[in-house]
């Protein structure tokens, strides 16, 4: 079932040349899409390399493909840094779409049809961003706050946070990882201002994409 699904994301029409079955028949589409802007905002390395899942229930449940659950991101956010990967710190370009050469791969087969794009545009609109913001701090919904804020987090961890860095200094990171600072305050100030420009940068291209 996947691999005929794996087909018709990545033919033309969206058809499986096999079964010609539609693409969208085969996935939850929300799932799907949702997975694509956790893939998209997050410049996630291993969305081109591995760590990807994705779930079928019963028929009785659902006959749909979900996507997820998501995990593994610790390669992303501006914290992959590598000489054949510098693109990935770079909050300001798209990613899905323009960086990978792997033509087979799924999330770029999937943008290719317009009705995932669409999908993708008012999810950006109505939930992505929305929620990005929430958990910036950029929006106050009072009561009806659902997320935590970055803020908040930091200051729920920073206790453990000291701690972990008195055991494992950031100086010891080594490999593929981003020298975000030499404190925990330093590395989350860093991913907070990564995400305010990744923020910034996606909503020149996807709300304009309204007007």
């Amino acid at each position: 079932m996947f691999s005929d699904f794996h087909k018709a994301a990545l033919a033309k029409d969206g058809y499986s040349p096999d079964t010609g079955k539609y693409y969208a028949d085969f996935i939850d589409m929300e799932s799907f899409a949702l997975k694509w802007w956790m893939e998209e905002f997050s410049k996630n390395y291993d969305a081109y390399a591995s760590s990807q899942f994705y779930y079928k229930d019963v028929d009785s449940v659902s006959d749909k493909i979900f996507a997820g659950p998501v995990w593994d991101y610790d390669l992303s956010l501006g914290n992959m840094y590598a000489d054949n990967f510098v693109y990935g710190t770079m909050p300001d370009r798209d990613y899905v779409v323009t960086h990978s050469t792997k033509q087979d791969n799924l999330y770029r087969a999937l943008y290719q049809h317009e009705d995932f794009r669409e999908i993708l545009t008012q999810m950006y609109r109505e939930r992505v961003r929305p929620a990005i913001a929430e958990m910036l701090g950029l929006t106050d919904d009072g009561e009806n706050q659902v997320l935590q804020t970055f803020d908040g987090y930091m200051d729920a961890m920073d206790a453990s946070a000291q701690m972990n860095f008195t055991r494992w200094p950031e100086s010891l990171v080594s490999g593929y990882y981003k020298k975000s600072g030499q404190t925990h305050a330093q590395s989350a100030t860093y991913l907070k201002n990564y995400m305010l420009k990744r923020l910034t940068y996606l909503d020149s291209v996807w709300l304009e994409k309204e007007n």
